[in-house]
């Protein structure tokens, strides 16, 4: 792995997470033959980004000539190349065996691709080139547009937008701008179309005031910050029979998907669950549904008297949320204390609402104790003054 491509893996890796990133895709053939997959593969669910990286060494670095030459040979020709053959790969592969950044293997061909990213991120470690920083695409008449990143604007996005759903959100806004004003926008610089899109979504116009929003939006804080979380899920992961190591897959792929609002809203309700364990108060589960994924969330924290019924309050609080809200999914987490630790357990649920009478019930008789639910309409990006 190159240095440029070992940055690009910890970028992708603090965005997407080590279950949805994958950095060694050499693929063997069944004739003994193998073929390079692209440099970086990203996949949950629906979304597949495909990454191709060139870096260029120091030391062969000597004029604005000799530059030229190299981004034009290299990030134009090869690396364009090498996306389309990365493409054609999952087009004639029934079988794409792969190990994510977790160190598992993972077949990618299964991707059921809705939302389909071609990107090349260039190194050239010069200001030489830098006037390349206003070049956004490369076009291809077999595979579409292909985005073009200067690794540092790419950084530089990836520490703004913190989630996968804000990043492919951005990319597809990114590729609807340029494509509606190729002119204005290929005279400008990245900073122009990421103030634009933390401003607003509206493509129809340009307005250079947007810049300054950049340096305006909320970092992101503890409270919406879950990584530790899912390393300390992936740490503590417990399989049971029948089960494969990556079924946790699922759930932390619901949470991959929500916004910063959103998961600020899972870490409130995640801790105090657990504070309310820590203190053995009884309480009723917090709750909430993501209104851009459709998928319920719903945390129980048990008094030390309920720990042995954990399993039961685990699923059927989770089914009656997910059954009120006629959702097709929602993830369950139980907390209680077994002697000095806290344990925590997960569930997903999934399926169609089915009309369940013993449910009606239990969904009226809940009226009495929880409040009409409400919906409410989060700031995609909350600016400081």
């Amino acid at each position: 792995m190159t240095e440029s491509e070992f940055l690009l893996t910890n970028i992708n890796n603090s965005v997407f997470f080590k279950e949805f990133t994958f950095s060694q895709n050499e693929l063997r053939h069944p004739s003994g033959n193998t073929k390079e997959l692209a440099d970086n593969v990203v996949w949950i669910d629906d979304l597949l980004i495909v990454y191709q990286v060139k870096g260029r060494e120091r030391s062969h670095i000597r004029d604005t000539n000799s530059e030229e030459k190299w981004f034009e040979k290299k990030v134009e020709t090869v690396a364009k190349k090498q996306v389309r053959d990365t493409i054609s790969f999952f087009k004639t592969y029934n079988s794409l065996p792969v190990k994510n950044d977790r160190g598992q293997e993972i077949d990618i061909a299964e991707a059921k691709v809705h939302q389909l990213i071609k990107m090349i991120v260039y190194d050239p470690k010069s200001e030489l080139l830098d006037h390349k920083r206003k070049l956004k695409f490369l076009e291809s008449r077999t595979v579409g547009m292909i985005h073009l990143f200067h690794i540092d604007d790419y950084a530089m996005i990836c520490k703004k937008l913190v989630t996968p759903s804000e990043l492919s959100e951005y990319l597809e806004f990114r590729e609807e701008m340029f494509l509606k004003h190729k002119s204005a926008i290929g005279a400008r610089r990245e900073e122009y179309l990421l103030g634009h899109f933390i401003t607003t979504t509206n493509t129809l116009e340009i307005n250079d005031e947007y810049t300054k929003n950049i340096d305006k939006i909320s970092p992101l804080t503890p409270s919406s910050d879950v990584s530790w979380i899912l390393n300390n899920f992936f740490k503590n992961l417990v399989t049971f029979s029948g089960g494969k190591e990556t079924d946790y897959h699922h759930v932390i792929k619901e949470i991959a998907k929500l916004n910063r609002e959103e998961l600020k809203a899972f870490n409130e309700r995640y801790y105090s669950a657990i504070e309310q364990v820590r203190k053995n108060d009884f309480g009723f589960p917090f709750r909430f549904t993501s209104s851009k994924t459709g998928c319920g969330f719903v945390f129980i924290g048990l008094q030390l008297t309920q720990k042995a019924y954990w399993e039961n309050a685990l699923f059927n609080f989770t089914e009656i949320y997910k059954y009120k809200h006629k959702l097709n999914r929602c993830i369950g987490v139980v907390v209680y204390k077994d002697e000095e630790y806290i344990q925590i357990n997960w569930a997903l649920l999934r399926g169609s609402w089915i009309y369940n009478k013993i449910l009606e019930e239990y969904v009226n008789s809940e009226s009495e104790y929880y409040p009409k639910s409400e919906i409410n309409f989060l700031p995609r990006y909350p600016l400081e003054p």
